[in-house]
């Protein structure tokens, strides 16, 4: 089955009947739409789907990074996300991964404070909705260190925890 995904955020008109329509031209059989689900992000990996419509990547870095990762391992983007640049250190790391060149291994997170002109209606699609919020990176048990303040409100590329991430963890941060 394949499967269409549409990224969008406050658009609440288009990406909804976008969605009824395909499933119900298809009855969900051999075409399946829906909102774009995303939970993690691990350079150079699938992220399930065939198709993504993308309608909110110019307001949000981190949504760019996992479109480019997403066309990277296959999916086609509707609306490329590679005209806003062509250096992105997330998306070099994923494309040396898909050609054999050693990278350590890189695990995107978004900022934890929005992007201007942007609110949690934005992250309709994402699983960490309350990008407002505060959040640690723990890594065995202990809080990370590495990430100065100036780096709190930007798109924080986790190449500090190249290890192995099993371990990994989100929690909130105190103060």
């Amino acid at each position: 089955m394949k499967k269409i995904g549409i990224l969008f955020g406050q658009e609440h008109s288009f990406p909804p009947a976008f969605v009824e329509r395909v499933n119900q031209k298809t009855g969900g059989k051999d075409i399946f739409a829906e909102f774009v689900k995303i939970d993690k992000v691990i350079q150079g990996e699938p992220c399930g789907y065939d198709v993504v419509i993308d309608r909110i990547s110019q307001d949000v870095p981190f949504y760019r990074a996992w479109l480019k990762n997403a066309a990277l391992t296959g999916t086609a983007v509707v609306n490329n996300p590679f005209w806003w640049s062509a250096d992105e250190k997330f998306f070099n790391n994923a494309l040396a991964t898909k050609i054999g060149v050693a990278v350590p291994r890189t695990v995107l997170l978004p900022s934890n404070q929005p992007p201007p002109d942007t609110n949690d209606n934005h992250f309709a699609t994402s699983a960490i909705r309350s990008i407002g919020k505060e959040f640690s990176i723990t890594s065995a048990g202990r809080r990370s260190s590495s990430r100065s303040p100036a780096a709190v409100g930007k798109m924080y590329i986790g190449s500090t925890i190249r290890k192995n991430f099993t371990g990994l963890t989100t929690r909130p941060a105190t103060s």
